[in-house]
């Protein structure tokens, strides 16, 4: 739980910046976008996925690295792995959220691409959102252990319940923001 704790309040940071910066990037250029044949599902997941794969892959290279230096066990890791796959996928959906309704598209000067309290919101939102998750992911886990219950119980509940917080974040904010992308 350490290391995903350590990968994921490190990274975090950087998918939230992608994320929430991944339609006021493209300034007054932004009519390039809407004038391109392309649906708004299509663009919404574009985004994402341009925040989310660099984060996740360095997440699962810091866990991979800190997995073997610990000897952590195989299904540790494994358990880990999908972990932090979700919880990025939750963090990526609320900031890219929070940076469609935050867009500023009349930016001139690169410091003032993000400008009002939607990027603050979203940064807050995230944190919160990761501190809930560890405690779903692993909470199970730990109180599942203490009740000297095999851990597998205790990795299924959390991965129940973890994965049903982060899929509703990442999938959820998007669908209600959608109609603002106009595409």
């Amino acid at each position: 739980a350490v290391t995903v704790v350590d990968d994921g309040i490190g990274v975090q940071s950087l998918i939230g910046r992608l994320a929430a910066m991944a339609f006021s990037q493209e300034s007054k250029s932004y009519w390039l976008v809407k004038a391109a044949p392309i649906s708004t599902k299509r663009l919404l997941a574009a985004k994402f996925l341009v925040a989310f794969l660099p984060g996740l892959a360095l997440m699962l290279l810091f866990l991979l690295a800190i997995s073997l230096l610990q000897g952590v066990s195989p299904g540790a890791l494994l358990y880990g792995a999908l972990a932090i796959t979700l919880i990025a996928a939750g963090v990526t959906g609320l900031n890219l959220a929070f940076g469609v309704i935050g867009a500023n598209f009349n930016w001139e000067d690169p410091r003032r691409i993000a400008q009002g309290s939607a990027g603050c919101l979203g940064s807050l939102a995230s944190v919160a959102f990761l501190l809930l998750s560890l405690a779903l992911f692993f909470g199970p886990e730990l109180l599942v252990t203490a009740l000297g219950a095999p851990v597998l119980l205790g990795r299924a509940i959390g991965l129940l319940l973890g994965g049903a917080a982060s899929l509703s974040c990442a999938i959820v904010p998007l669908v209600l923001v959608r109609r603002r992308v106009a595409v």
